[in-house]
């Protein structure tokens, strides 16, 4: 799942995403797989401080990851640190079977 980055590391992240996974299985083991897509991304990252731009991003991200509005309140931003990312390059690949 999610990994504390340290604040030192925190200029060279490299994000790795995986918004599709899933396995299948076959009659004989090698024929067995996943069906994936992923995103290698190079770029600077900073933690975000202004709770005013963190509850827009978290805002956002809650849109993307359940369909709805939610309201985010300076409380709940202030709960979590939000890592933004200047993306410079980007690689992708996907398997889908």
């Amino acid at each position: 799942m999610g990994q504390r980055i340290p604040e030192k590391e925190i200029a060279n992240f490299f994000p790795y995403i995986v918004p599709l996974h899933y396995g299948y299985q076959a009659d004989i083991p090698c024929k067995y797989g996943a069906e994936y897509e992923s995103v290698m991304c190079r770029g600077k990252a900073m933690i975000i401080e202004d709770i005013k731009e963190k509850c827009k991003a978290l805002g956002v991200l809650m849109k993307v990851q359940t369909g709805e509005e939610h309201e985010i309140d300076d409380k709940m931003a202030s709960a979590v640190n939000v890592v933004k990312i200047d993306v410079e390059s980007y690689t992708a690949k996907a398997c889908i079977r």
